[in-house]
């Protein structure tokens, strides 16, 4: 390799580091949950009180939003694919759980939704 391919590649790494720590420098810890269903609010919980909410959808099927030590999940639903409750726990700001069958989501915000 040549001395510009070693300066190329340098570069790339420098900015992909910079990149990284001003992305993992901007998250901080959410305060709620909010649930967004069918385009609109539907509840918000705050993040440092445990509970399990069953979010009803249409007919019979639902969806259960676990909050537990500040972390949120959906730990269950009767949706045909069951993404949702593969998804990691979520906990700081701008982070989203997607139901898509029932047009269902959860956002950490830092603040109470009005």
């Amino acid at each position: 390799m040549k001395k510009s391919d070693y300066i190329l590649i340098s570069a790339l790494l420098i900015t992909g580091i910079i990149f990284f720590v001003v992305y993992h420098a901007k998250k901080t810890p959410g305060l709620y949950a909010v649930v967004h269903k069918d385009g609109g609010v539907y509840a918000s919980f705050p993040l440092n009180k445990d509970t399990s909410v069953r979010i009803p959808q249409t007919g019979d099927d639902y969806n259960i939003i676990c909050i537990k030590d500040g972390y949120v999940t959906v730990s269950d639903t009767d949706c045909p694919d069951m993404i949702c409750t593969e998804h990691a726990p979520i906990s700081e700001t701008g982070e989203t759980i997607v139901c898509l069958p029932h047009q269902l989501s959860v956002t950490i915000t830092g603040h109470a939704p009005r």
